[in-house]
């Protein structure tokens, strides 16, 4: 369990190691290097290793120490288990009375190659990333740089580049104990190059902290180009202060937000001198993308409803009126998605179902309602099979309890059932739409076939085929035109009515 150089508690100094290429080093969860719970300050200055190996554990920092990669370069290397350089707690909770320091000056990372089985769904992935503790081979513990704790990272003139399945920097919390512990970590990057990485989300900087104040980001004359991944081609940033200046981003692309996709609890103070974007793309939000942080609902009906419906922002209540029991039962809830600015915004960790709460004279009952995609922007949830009980007529409400990683919010329906129609047969409190070939005129009157010598197109009107005529569209009385070389209706009438 021990590295090849073990540094343990009560160390102090300094170690210098420099002008080595590497050993094969082919041992799983086993560093080179590893400062434990120690005051020393270790020291790499040119060191090589460019021998391809599926698995390769360069240093682990665990809860103080120090450390300088300066003059350096490493390439080819393959890795299963573990990243690069970990920066994580001994024992759990460990101790954060010595805060570790990495630096890294002129230090390059060429063709580095991560395990194919990371998930790609962000679902998944900020499922297992907000309820991080750190694991040895978890699939959460590659990256080139990974630190869960808390920590000071200096990253100079250095290179990240052909990086695959694999971010260049992580940043998390190991559990909740350094989440609450108000202690922080600082990253900064100057003078570096990103180029052509690939991961599912955010090639070059993967940052998921729960409380933003427990990280300042400082990025300055450093370039991030040629970055892909599903979301935020070159960052994705969940919880940190984040300033950037003098740094250009160009040709990085990805599904969501090509540049920089900035998650809830994320500041952002977004320098705009010198920052540059050239060319970046995403099917949503080519440059910079915000996560949502509120949903705004809305009620989607299909066939020739005429409900009226709207969305109080100031009480979070969706009000529809004027709507019939079929046209609730076939319609959905529309949510679209929404940042803190008011602008449409991706709720990237949607949750599977939203609790549907209808309260009917005083009693409530739950359902759990399966929500669909529309788009990054938007999600459906379906009405259909929700036991409503109340009469046309009538009213109800209803409380809808979204619920995702980002979005958490109760959110109220207000709905008024209209009375029945002509067109309709009110069938105990129901109001039923007469089909194609059937008509009502009242709704107390069941739907009834159509009469001879007329057509039922608006199911509430009594429209006479050609050649026929009555004396309006409730009449029943259909009686042929009298055809003398002009078509003439009987009874006095100057013209025929039909349809």
């Amino acid at each position: 369990g021990m590295g090849l150089v073990d540094i343990s508690w009560g160390a102090s100094g300094v170690l210098s190691v420099e002008n080595i290429t590497l050993p094969l080093w082919n041992a799983e969860s086993i560093p080179l290097f590893r400062v434990l719970g120690s005051d020393i300050a270790l020291e790499l200055r040119s060191i090589e290793y460019v021998d391809p190996i599926r698995t390769f554990f360069f240093l682990a920092l665990m809860d103080s120490g120090s450390l300088l990669v300066k003059d350096s370069r490493f390439q080819g290397i393959g890795l299963e288990y573990e990243s690069m350089i970990q920066i994580v707690p001994s024992m759990g909770l460990g101790s954060i009375s010595f805060l570790p320091m990495l630096t890294l000056e002129n230090v390059t990372f060429d063709h580095i190659t991560g395990p194919v089985y990371y998930p790609r769904n962000m679902d998944d992935f900020l499922a297992q990333a907000f309820t991080y503790y750190y694991e040895p081979s978890g699939v959460l513990t590659n990256s080139i740089i990974l630190c869960v704790s808390p920590a000071f990272i200096s990253i100079q003139n250095c290179t990240f580049q052909a990086l695959n399945q694999i971010p260049a920097v992580f940043l998390a919390d190991a559990n909740d104990f350094y989440a609450s512990s108000g202690e922080s970590s600082f990253l900064e990057i100057a003078e570096t190059r990103f180029s052509g990485n690939d991961f599912s989300i955010g090639s070059s900087l993967l940052v998921i902290k729960q409380n933003l104040n427990t990280l300042d980001i400082r990025i300055k004359d450093s370039i991030f180009e040629k970055g892909f991944a599903d979301y935020g081609g070159a960052m994705f940033i969940l919880g940190a202060k984040l300033k950037i200046e003098d740094s250009l981003f160009e040709n990085n692309s990805a599904m969501a937000s090509g540049a920089l996709l900035l998650c809830e609890y994320t500041s952002l103070n977004f320098i705009s001198s010198g920052n540059e974007f050239r060319n970046n793309s995403a099917n949503y939000n080519s440059d910079i993308g915000t996560a949502a942080v509120k949903a705004r609902l809305g009620f989607l009906s299909f066939g020739n409803a005429t409900f009226k419906s709207h969305f109080d922002e100031s009480t979070k209540t969706l009000i529809i009126e004027d709507i019939s029991n079929a046209e609730l039962e076939h319609g959905n809830i529309v949510f679209e998605f929404y940042d803190r600015g008011g602008f449409k915004a991706p709720d990237l960790v949607q949750t599977k179902q939203a609790l549907l709460e209808i309260s009917t004279q005083g009693s409530t009952s739950k359902l759990e309602l399966p929500v669909h995609w529309m788009n990054f922007y938007g999600a459906t949830s379906p009405f259909n099979n929700i036991p409503f009980h109340k009469m046309a007529g009538e009213s109800m409400t209803a409380v809808l309890r979204y619920n995702s990683r980002l979005i958490m919010e109760t959110y109220h329906i207000s709905i008024s059932l209209r009375s029945c129609i002509a067109g309709e047969y009110n069938k105990g409190g129901k109001c039923e739409e007469c089909s194609g070939t059937t008509f009502s005129l009242s709704p107390e009157i069941p739907c009834a076939m159509c009469l001879t010598n007329s057509k039922c197109s608006s199911r509430s009107e009594i429209c006479p085929s050609p050649g026929f005529w009555n004396l309006n569209p409730q009449s029943g009385d259909i009686l042929p035109c009298r055809n003398d070389g002009i078509l003439r209706c009987e009874n006095g009438f100057k013209s025929c009515r039909s349809c």
